[in-house]
């Protein structure tokens, strides 16, 4: 969370730092993420989805991740250059880049700024091009599926200046850096950064999916059995959770 006291995004009184915040949220994933090799944002962004006018239904780029090292500098809530009469614009981070510069608008509980004429997507992508050099724009939510309407509004509204936009899911990430701690690509000092990162989207809920308990042995066996559980006058015990699992459950704050 550092990052965020920094740039005094707690409040002065540390009110803002909820579980709810958003920007404490930013700062301590991609503050964490920083620490580790550029190779881990790379795996991590592998998926996004790239929206335009030629791919309105979204589709991977084989060209992203960059395939040379662009040694990001992480700037956190960055003031983008001002453009016509749109008011200057604090994108919550812009990656720069030996090549490129990356913008990441991320949301978790507020809403993307649209007005009837505008799109705060379509402001930032528009300042962004306002920097000396080739320049993507990410957008970073909690859902599971496209913000489609928010999108194709971007679209629309940015198509005069070709406006192409990147989405991924923060459930992504949490699958992604699974999969990497299940494989062993983390090592030495990385690994405890990188059950870090899984640790904190667990404690927003934003994880890819919750398996099931493990059910009741007996109730297993039932399964197999043709007519066990029609049959007249049949009773069986069992316990439900079963004991195996209750230590799981009690240390989750719920499973679905």
């Amino acid at each position: 969370m550092i990052q965020a006291e920094l740039r005094n995004k707690l409040g002065g009184d540390f009110s803002r730092a909820t579980p709810r915040s958003e920007d404490l949220l930013t700062s301590s994933f991609f503050g964490l993420l920083g620490y580790l090799p550029e190779s881990a944002f790379n795996v991590c962004f592998t998926d996004v989805l790239w929206f335009s006018d030629a791919e309105p239904k979204g589709t991977l780029d084989p060209f992203w991740p960059p395939a040379t090292p662009e040694a990001w500098k992480y700037k956190f809530w960055k003031w983008l250059p001002r453009v016509g009469v749109d008011p200057p614009g604090e994108i919550d981070l812009l990656l720069e880049g030996r090549s490129l510069n990356l913008g990441i608008e991320v949301k978790y509980d507020s809403i993307l700024d649209i007005t009837e004429d505008n799109n705060q997507l379509v402001r930032y992508w528009r300042a962004l091009g306002e920097y000396p050099r080739s320049f993507r724009l990410l957008y970073l939510t909690k859902d599971l599926q496209p913000p489609v309407e928010e999108i194709v509004d971007a679209l629309t509204k940015g198509r005069a200046y070709g406006i192409e936009v990147g989405w991924i899911s923060w459930t992504t990430l949490h699958k992604v850096l699974k999969n990497q701690i299940a494989s062993a690509a983390f090592s030495g000092w990385q690994e405890p950064i990188a059950k870090d990162l899984i640790a904190l989207l667990e404690s927003r809920d934003l994880v890819s999916l919750r398996p099931f308990p493990p059910i009741a042995p007996e109730l297993s066996e039932l399964g197999s059995i043709p007519g066990q559980w029609f049959r007249s006058g049949f009773r069986i015990k069992f316990n439900w959770p079963p004991q195996a699992a209750l230590p799981a459950l009690r240390a989750a704050s719920h499973w679905y």
